[in-house]
């Protein structure tokens, strides 16, 4: 098992044990082995964010 697939069902199963029923996870749409990754664990989009950011002189960073 990966690394990132052992701390998601490690996760998982300690928010499972805290009485969590549903779990949200943020992620960049471009980072595709995340998505990959939540895919195969059954996560679905429910939502899309969309933002801009500024550095303090002006100019644009994301």
């Amino acid at each position: 098992m990966g690394l990132a697939k052992a701390l998601l069902t490690a996760g998982i199963q300690k928010v499972k044990e805290q009485g969590a029923s549903t779990i949200s996870i943020g992620v960049d749409v471009v980072n595709t082995p995340a998505v990959q990754l939540y895919r195969r664990f059954r996560f679905a989009v429910r939502s899309r964010l969309s933002f801009h950011a500024w550095s303090v002189d002006g100019s644009q960073i994301v």
